[in-house]
Parts: structure tokens; sequence; C-alpha cells
């Protein structure tokens, strides 16, 4: 998948980045997009600094609890199965049947 993410940033498709990069420099953009990530990602983790800062701010004036930027970053794959109890829960809450708890 970092072969795609770089070329995105290069602007170039992936098998003209294949052939003109060895695995050297592969090997050391890897390395640096651990440090400061490339592209998408990085944009991701802006996104949930800010939303994290923002739920803190008034969750800490309501008195709710605070919580890591990591709550906010986006995830990609398979959604997580839920429980019968969990789909009718959400259910309930759409057509406005039942109030969602707060968490104190």
């Amino acid at each position: 998948m970092f072969w795609f993410r770089l070329a995105l940033a290069f602007g170039v498709p992936v098998r003209v980045l294949q052939r003109q990069m060895d695995s050297r420099e592969f090997a050391e953009w890897m390395a640096y997009s651990r440090i400061e990530p490339i592209g998408d990602k990085r944009g991701d983790y802006q996104a949930a600094l800010i939303a994290s800062t923002t739920h803190n701010a008034v969750a800490s004036a309501f008195g709710g609890k605070s919580v890591n930027m990591n709550e906010f970053v986006l995830t990609f794959g398979p959604p997580r199965k839920q429980t019968p109890e969990e789909m009718r829960a959400r259910i309930l809450f759409a057509i406005g049947k039942k109030k969602r708890k707060r968490k104190k």
C-alpha cells in the first residue's frame, strides 16, 4: 500500500515510480513517512487532534470524560460486527424511541 501512497504524493503511476526508485530510496521514504506521515494520513491525524481538543474542551466544561486523539483517527477496513442488542439500540435511537445515555 505504501507504493500507492508514495505514487499519489509524487503524482506518477506506481509502475513508473517502481521503475525509477531503487529499494534503498524506497526504504528511506518508508522511514521518513514514519516520522512525517505522507499524504492523507497526515491530514487524518490533524483532524483527529482538532476533534479531540474540541471534545475535551467541551467535556471539561460539562464534566464529561476526556479522550485521547487516537479515538478520532480514521481507520479503514472491515467494520466491527455489531451484536443484535447494539443493532436494536441504534435503530431505536435513530427513530427517536430511546435517548442516548450520556457518560459522566
